[in-house]
């Protein structure tokens, strides 16, 4: 017969081993709060002096910060996070702890306020800051999250577009320091994906592996533990190359042609030891000139006619390395005893025809003249140069195809009262342009001037059509070497004009008098941001030269005014240019000329974050509402939970086995 007092250890025995696994596993029920790491992994910040002097890593446009952070719950101020922008407009991003409030602001007029924040922010949180942009109204479309949730935000204010960012300050703004701590700050130049950011949670403080490092501009550990210290920007990112020489696949027919390419790199900067250059998998980096912007490689001799593959490697001071491929052509034939170009495979060249002699020459597939072109009319009295990177397109904006030049024998008629110099030369093709403008010169024979004009008076222009007037270059006379330059940025017919004075002495010329006509808008229909041409013509009808003020009004009020020199009977072309950042329709005035044009809305830009609710009425005290939350993670099996119900299921088994067996006895 077992004891009874034994009995009922046993049963003690066994219930407090059951309520010990269902504890275990009830207590693995409840949230886990994230770990903070030691503290000498992050760095502390006393709200009184400390900061972080990060230099200017990012430039204004579409930017995502993310940061760990635990603040104490007592302020009742706002207090600065971080800085972007130097002065007093109090930019950057603020927070009042005590009430779960932050304040952005991009400028005085372009800010937005954030709540609903957790109660407590005195542990460790996940933050990320998402600025759609450059533009006034991206500042409807930033957001706040907090441990993947995004915050509820006012209506943005939008009296003003953002300021350009030229610093970035951690621990402080213009509203004061902010007692905090701070770990692993990270700013990308895009938005972050809502699995990037899920990660990046989850992965918990302390962890220095992002989900992705694409567009990341900017890192810091923040490992120091406390002090007012400068960190490094922790570089992942390689150096680029650009402006390769020859370009990527084209043809050249200069068999000495340099070989070339830039880099740069905005973080760490270039290690020059690691830079070097290949021809034909030959490295002949030794015999290149290698500096920290670049590599140029010069071939002792010749090129025969062949393809040539070039790779270009370089890295920056943290490893980061790079190379870039790409092979050009060269065809270079025998004509006449001299080289002349072979017609390149792709077809990316330019045929010139300038005063008779024909020739080709070499022209990317964007337009750029990538071979200095000069050529000189028959008489030796002009001259025509096209430099080396200037952008050659034709009316329709496509890459020029040929470049014309010939004698006018039948050039338009002068204004009254003035004569042609010399010849007219007509430029082809018609409103060819050119992107920087290209050098005329135009040299003249004393024994052509005729009486009356004065040779300091000489003018170089060109005729518009649309108008059909002469314009007015601004323009050098060196009346030393008999020559006059201008600089041209499209083609048509060009002439050297001079003003004949009036024969009779006794009778004084009529003095200047201006007319300003032909005001043109392009285009007349934007995007916020983008600039509207404004241009129109001064003539001066009146017997003597003179200067004329120019003045731009929009909506009333002057932008800009501009003073122009014009000869007279001639017409010279002014031009504005202006962007607005509010969208809408403005009135343009130049002097008594009116006209409009539209700035219209850009679409919201697509943010790949969490959906931000409808931003709320601003008011001192924000109304509750539900906060908006990512999926919550896929659980795994909870052990310790599952150990528990069994071990509650035996323990009432038990119990009951006993209390049956007792009845028995």
């Amino acid at each position: 017969m077992v004891n009874r007092q034994t009995i009922r250890r046993k049963i003690l025995h066994l219930v407090l081993s059951g309520v010990l696994l269902f504890s275990l596993g009830a207590v693995a029920l409840l949230p886990q709060p994230v770990i903070a790491a030691p503290i000498e992994t992050a760095l502390s910040f006393d709200g009184i002096d400390n900061y972080v002097d990060c230099g200017n890593p990012v430039t204004l446009g579409e930017t995502t910060f993310e940061w760990w952070m635990k603040t104490p719950h007592d302020w009742t101020a706002f207090k600065g996070i971080f800085d972007l922008s130097s002065g007093t407009l109090y930019t950057g991003l603020t927070m009042m702890p005590s009430e779960g409030r932050f304040y952005l602001r991009l400028n005085s007029g372009n800010r937005r306020e954030f709540y609903n924040a957790p109660a407590d922010l005195s542990g460790w949180h996940y933050y990320v800051l998402y600025i759609a942009g450059s533009g006034i109204n991206d500042i409807d479309n930033t957001t706040l999250a907090i441990d993947g949730a995004t915050l509820l935000a006012t209506s943005a204010v939008k009296t003003g577009a953002p300021l350009a960012w030229d610093k970035f300050i951690i621990g402080r703004s213009d509203y004061g320091a902010l007692e905090c701590t701070i770990d692993e700050v990270r700013i990308y130049n895009r938005a972050l994906t809502a699995t990037e950011t899920s990660y990046n949670y989850n992965s918990g403080q302390g962890r220095a592996i992002p989900y992705s490092a694409e567009g990341l501009v900017g890192w810091w550990h923040m490992n120091e533990g406390s002090g007012e210290v400068n960190l490094r920007v922790e570089d992942l990112i390689p150096p680029v190359v650009t402006n390769l020489n020859p370009a990527l696949e084209t043809t050249v027919g200069v068999a000495t042609s340099t070989i070339s390419a830039d880099y740069s790199d905005d973080l760490s900067g270039i290690d020059i030891a690691t830079a070097q250059i290949e021809v034909n998998n030959l490295d002949v980096t030794e015999s290149a000139s290698v500096t920290g912007e670049g590599v140029s490689y010069t071939p002792p001799a010749a090129l025969a006619n062949g393809t040539y593959d070039v790779r270009v490697t370089v890295a920056d001071n943290l490893g980061n390395s790079t190379s870039q491929e790409w092979s050009f052509t060269v065809s270079v034939v025998v004509s006449g005893g001299g080289f002349a170009v072979a017609p390149p495979p792709t077809g990316e060249e330019v045929i010139t025809n300038l005063f008779g002699t024909e020739a080709s020459s070499s022209i990317s597939s964007s337009g750029e003249i990538l071979e200095t072109i000069e050529a000189t009319s028959e008489d030796g009295t002009l001259t025509l140069t096209i430099a080396e990177g200037t952008i050659a397109l034709d009316k329709d904006d496509n890459p020029l195809s040929s470049l014309e030049a010939e004698i006018d024998t039948s050039p338009p008629l002068p204004p009254e009262d003035t004569s042609i110099i010399g010849l007219a030369y007509d430029f082809g093709p018609d409103e060819a342009t050119f992107d920087p403008p290209i050098t005329l010169t135009r040299s003249y024979d004393l024994n052509d001037i005729p009486d009356g004009v004065a040779e300091e008076d000489l003018v170089l222009a060109w005729y518009d059509e649309a108008s059909d007037r002469w314009i007015e270059l601004d323009c050098t006379v060196d009346t030393e070497n008999n020559t006059i330059t201008a600089s041209i940025e499209h083609f048509t017919t060009f002439a050297i004009i001079g003003a004949i004075a009036p024969i009779e002495p006794a009778l004084a010329p009529a003095p200047a008098a201006f007319t300003p006509s032909s005001l043109r808008l392009s285009p007349v229909e934007v995007n916020i941001g983008d600039e509207v041409t404004i241009s129109l013509f001064v003539v001066n009808t009146g017997g003597k030269s003179g200067s004329y003020e120019i003045t731009l009004k929009i909506d009333g009020v002057a932008e800009a005014t501009k003073e122009v020199t014009v000869s007279a009977g001639f017409s010279k072309e002014v031009t504005f240019t202006i962007s607005k950042d509010i969208a809408g329709t403005y009135s343009v005035d130049v002097n008594g000329l009116t006209d409009s044009f539209t700035v219209r809305e850009e679409e919201a830009a697509v943010i790949p974050t969490p959906p931000t609710l409808p931003p709320a009425e601003e008011t001192s005290s924000p109304p509750p509402a539900e906060e908006t939350s990512p999926p919550p993670p896929t659980k795994k099996i909870n052990w310790p939970v599952l150990w528990g119900v069994i071990g509650g299921v035996v323990v009432v088994g038990l119990l009951i086995f006993f209390l049956v067996r007792r009845e028995a006895y």
